[in-house]
């Protein structure tokens, strides 16, 4: 059985917006989730990149786009695919299970006959997936997903051995239990779960990743500082579509430049304008959309530069028109309060590891072990490619499947199997982390070799055969060496 323990007291995405999902929708694949998925997806198809800034490092008057860096077409479908690794999650015991905790939404599945149940194997399940459980979206290079979409589809789908915690707060952890064969936590309340093994997936503040770097045998000394801020801020936002339509309709002062970009941006096409030490994106989902603006600056947004404060979004708002953005990112501003949601914080990466991702039977798996930048898109991307290696490696859960002589024989494989995940994952995930780092600097411009540079590099990634050497990036950012 797995415990799910959650700091939350509700299923629901914290931070961000929308996620484009490369890697990680092979793994929702494997998991045979695509049909599941596929009604929230929207693939994208185009990456449309212009420059606000001119030749002396000025930023031009609205609609005078110095350079279009050109546009980048992705593929209809899917370039890179993982083993199916998957749960039955159709039987009628646990739609059961799951209405018991009244996040199962019924969209119409048919529960799965005796031959279709998954045979065990490595503690999960494999099976080749059906033709029906795929779909158009699911199918795509790259798709976007609302974050609350993904959390929700994700929590619905959980398998009948998991049990979820919420509103839980771990305060320790313990990685040699009972003489090294097995994990534990320790909640606020007293409570203490153990396991065979306890995964952080805990994120940038991962207190899993606290025992791991540890220097004693409590956990309680960090070796290093788990992150740090990269000198850039930004603002996340999704606007619902029919009422951002709406508030431009019913508006006194029509705005045509703002009407004419938005017509000219498919469903599924994104469109970057990049300025002065600041980029700021659009990106047209099937019922939102989605705005991102990042900015460079020195110290990173307070807890009191939240968005509910007017004078942050006045600040925005005003840097945005300095920026010479089009008009259309204020009218998504304004309107997000009322029809969306916006978010307001700075970027940070966690600190390279000086130890293994594991200790005893604790280990990390994404942002707790290597939190990036978002100029690659690779953040959720990652940890779900993390969790596929990490499952993937260890031993098998079931007895049947697996035979150990003792404690101390399953000790052994275990320990193998979290070196040999960590082997697999740790380089990509480091060269991942520099690249967006890298990627982002290009992107920001803020020096002016930085913007000659941005303009090489950007007309080179996105018109080199119709994008090409961006969709061979993404590529090579989803691989997974298992």
């Amino acid at each position: 059985t797995v415990a799910l323990v959650k700091k939350h007291p509700a299923v629901k995405s914290q931070l961000g917006a929308a996620i484009g999902l490369t890697g990680g929708l092979a793994v929702m694949r494997s998991l045979g989730l695509a049909r599941e998925i596929d009604p929230y997806l929207t693939p994208m198809r185009s990456f449309k990149g212009s420059s606000l800034v001119g030749g002396g490092g000025a930023a031009e008057p609205e609609g005078k786009l110095t350079t279009s860096f050109g546009e980048a077409m992705i593929p209809e479908k899917a370039q890179f695919e993982l083993p199916p690794i998957l749960l039955d999650r159709r039987s009628s015991e646990s739609r059961n299970y799951l209405r018991n905790y009244e996040m199962f939404h019924d969209e119409g599945g048919a529960a799965a006959s005796d031959s279709q149940r998954r045979r065990t194997v490595h503690g999960i399940s494999r099976s080749a997936l059906s033709d029906d459980q795929s779909g158009p979206s699911s199918e795509a290079f790259m798709a976007m997903i609302t974050r609350e979409h993904l959390h929700a589809l994700l929590h619905r789908t959980l398998p009948l051995n998991v049990s979820l915690w919420l509103n839980c707060n771990v305060v320790h952890v313990e990685p040699f239990s009972y003489g090294g064969t097995s994990a534990s936590v320790t909640l606020s309340d007293g409570t203490r779960l153990t396991g065979d093994l306890v995964v952080g997936a805990d994120g940038i503040h991962s207190i899993v990743r606290r025992t791991v770097a540890s220097d004693d045998a409590d956990g309680r000394t960090l070796t290093t500082s788990q992150r740090r801020y990269t000198g850039i801020s930004g603002v996340y936002g999704l606007v619902v579509k029919h009422t951002f339509e709406l508030m431009m309709k019913c508006s006194l002062k029509k705005d045509e430049k703002a009407e004419a970009l938005l017509e000219s941006l498919p469903v599924g096409g994104l469109h970057e304008f990049e300025g002065k030490g600041a980029i700021a994106t659009v990106f047209n989902l099937k019922r939102h959309y989605m705005f991102v603006f990042f900015e460079a600056r020195e110290d990173p947004p307070t807890s009191d530069e939240n968005w509910t404060n007017p004078a942050v979004q006045e600040e925005i708002s005003s840097k945005i028109k300095a920026q010479g953005m089009p008009s259309l990112f204020e009218h998504l501003l304004r309107a997000a309060p009322d029809g969306g949601r916006v978010v307001h914080l700075g970027l940070y990466e966690s600190e390279p590891m000086r130890t293994s991702w594991s200790r005893g039977r604790a280990v990390l798996l994404g942002d707790s072990a290597h939190a990036t930048t978002p100029f690659l898109g690779q953040g959720a991307n990652q940890a779900m490619l993390d969790a596929w290696s990490l499952a993937f490696h260890l031993p098998p859960a079931n007895a049947s499947d697996y035979i150990c002589a003792d404690d101390d024989d399953l000790h052994h494989h275990i320990q193998k199997a979290l070196h040999r995940y960590e082997t697999a994952r740790s380089t990509h995930a480091t060269n991942i982390k520099s690249v967006s780092r890298m990627f982002g600097h290009i992107r920001l411009g803020i020096t002016s070799w930085d913007r000659c540079v941005r303009r090489c590099f950007m007309q080179t990634l996105l018109t080199c055969g119709r994008g090409c050497l961006f969709r061979q990036m993404l590529k090579w950012a989803s691989q997974l060496n298992v």
